[in-house]
């Protein structure tokens, strides 16, 4: 199975469900052997689904290749969207364990207030999670810095977003 195959199975499910999804990978060329190999045994792959009322994050990185973590991501939802259909209960209920992990900084609700889990807009810019790294955001910076080498607005943009990721990890130190 392929890559695009993969995700093509990904995105007819999450086309059911009716929700934004934002899929990250441990590679961001998935297809370039050469960062395949560089990243070694690290295959896993996440999947944010935002409805309206609620956010889920699943992940896996069980199987030895990307693609079978992508499609097992698929199987998930669509055993979620099955259990709904049979009458076993509603989505929410199914999908209850998979709510973000608390951000520091996050209020915690003792009386069983919901959790946000809003990340600065630099982080979604970058597809970065919560657990992220300053040496990860310059990562995706180098790459995407050479991707706008030729857009002046676009590499202007990138800069201004990484003074902001600078100044988050400089205030965490």
């Amino acid at each position: 199975m392929s890559i695009e195959e993969s995700i093509r199975f990904l995105e007819q499910e999450i086309q059911h469900l009716g929700c934004n999804a934002t899929l990250s990978l441990d590679v961001e060329q998935p297809n370039v052997e050469r960062l395949r190999k560089k990243v070694g045994s690290r295959t896993g792959a996440s999947l944010q689904l935002k409805f309206p009322q609620d956010n889920y994050v699943i992940a896996c990185d069980t199987w030895q290749l990307i693609e079978h973590n992508i499609y097992v991501l698929h199987l998930a939802i669509r055993q979620w969207r099955n259990m709904e259909k049979w009458g076993i209960a509603p989505l929410p209920v199914l999908m209850h364990g998979f709510t973000p992990p608390m951000v520091s900084g996050s209020v915690s609700g003792i009386s069983g207030e919901k959790q946000d889990w809003n990340l600065p807009d630099w982080m979604e810019q970058l597809g970065l999670g919560p657990t992220a790294t300053l040496e990860d955001a310059q990562a995706i910076y180098h790459r995407r810095a050479k991707q706008y080498a030729q857009d002046t607005d676009a590499l202007a943009q990138l800069n201004i977003m990484m003074e902001d990721v600078r100044a988050h990890f400089a205030k965490k130190s």
